[in-house]
Order: C-alpha cells, then structure tokens, then sequence
C-alpha cells in the first residue's frame, strides 16, 4: 500500500476527528483505467484523471446537500454520469438519483417515481447504456431512458451491495441486504430470486448486514 493522504490530520478541542472525509465507493472510467471517480459520505463527487496523483470536486457542490453514496459512468460517453446521493453508512436519503452530461459540473434530478431513494449502486446494461437499475435502501429500480423515469423490480429490502457477474454477455446481477438477503437476477433487473442455501445470517441489527464481491477468474 502507498499513502496518498491528506497528510494533515486536524482535530477541534472536543477530539472530534475533522477533514478526512469518508469514502463511500470508487469506480473506474470503463474505458480509461487513470480516470477514478470517489463518492464521499459528506463532499460530494471527486474525480481524478491521473490515478489519484490529484483530485477535483465536481458540481455536486452546488447541490443543497453534498452526500454521495453512488457512482455511474455512461460507457459510450463518458461525459455521462449518474451518482446516487445520501450516506449509505447511516441510510440517511438526501436527494435521490442525479444526472450530469457535462463531466460532472452540473448536476439534475434523475429520479422520476424513485423520488429520494438512495441508491447504493448503480449498474448500467453493457449492451443499453440507457439501462440502469438502481440497488436502493427501497428496493431496487430500473430505467430504460437514461433515468428520465424509473420502475420499480422489487419493492422491499435495504440494500447494501451489488455487483455484475463477470463474463462476457452476463445478464446476472446480485444483491445483499442490510438485513441479510442474497437475492439474484439473471435477467438483468427484470426478475429476482432469493438465495438462501448455505447461507446462515445472524440475528440482530448490523450483524446481518451484508457485503459482495464477485471473481473474474471464476465466476
């Protein structure tokens, strides 16, 4: 691992811990591995196109509340993006999915029928870039105009994870609850089954809050 900061660590007289902010999830640009975006739980959206040597806040500083749980890249255009606003550590909603075609320096609502649902991940079709679904702390939702409007797919569960199976032409996406549910699609979105073989959740708050992570090298 290499430091890479900030280096300064202040501190207000009660020992409150100030200026480091959370990192509430980081992706890739599709098509440029030195362009990485880094949503944080209180500053909005951050980009940096030379593999973290530096970093530039985007617009979503001018929107009424800053938090960023969520990051989509458009990858026919880059340009494109989508974030799922709110803290996903403390399920706080703030303003819902918001859209931006101008590389991040402007930002407009996006959440037709969602409303302020924060999406935890946003996961777009690889064959549509107009196909979206939304992992949500209500459900999760799906968009076949660019987030013009949204459908629900699945009415309950807190979400706390997803990802994409990853093969080449995979339809499959996968997603865990805070609650503990494994849940599965193979129909990118449209339908989902819930996994409960060898899975063994404990009771009781966070305990059977959930993460994911899926293997290219065996899927």
């Amino acid at each position: 691992w290499v430091f890479t900061g900030p280096s300064n660590f202040p501190t207000n007289i009660s020992g409150q811990i100030n200026g480091i902010g959370r990192v509430c999830q980081i992706k890739f640009d599709p098509t440029n591995n030195n362009t990485i975006y880094a949503c944080s739980a209180s500053g909005g959206l951050w980009i940096s196109d030379n593999a973290t040597n530096s970093w530039q806040i985007t617009g979503t500083d001018q929107l009424s509340r800053t938090a960023c749980a969520s990051i989509c890249i458009d990858h026919t255009n880059d340009s494109i993006l989508y974030i799922g606003t709110g803290d996903p550590n403390y399920y706080s909603t703030d303003l819902g999915v918001y859209k931006s075609i101008d590389a991040g320096a402007t930002w407009s609502p996006a959440n037709t029928n969602m409303g302020s649902s924060m999406a935890i991940d946003l996961i777009m079709d690889p064959n549509d870039h107009n196909i979206i679904v939304a992992f949500t702390n209500a459900g999760i939702w799906k968009t076949y105009d660019g987030a013009n409007t949204w459908v629900v797919k699945r009415s309950s569960g807190q979400f706390t994870d997803a990802a994409s199976k990853p093969s080449p032409g995979s339809r499959t996406l996968y997603g865990v609850t805070y609650g503990g549910e494994f849940t599965k699609s193979e129909d990118f979105g449209e339908t989902w089954s819930t996994i409960t073989n060898g899975i063994a959740v404990p009771g009781g708050g966070q305990a059977g809050g959930m993460r994911l992570a899926t293997s290219a090298a065996d899927t």
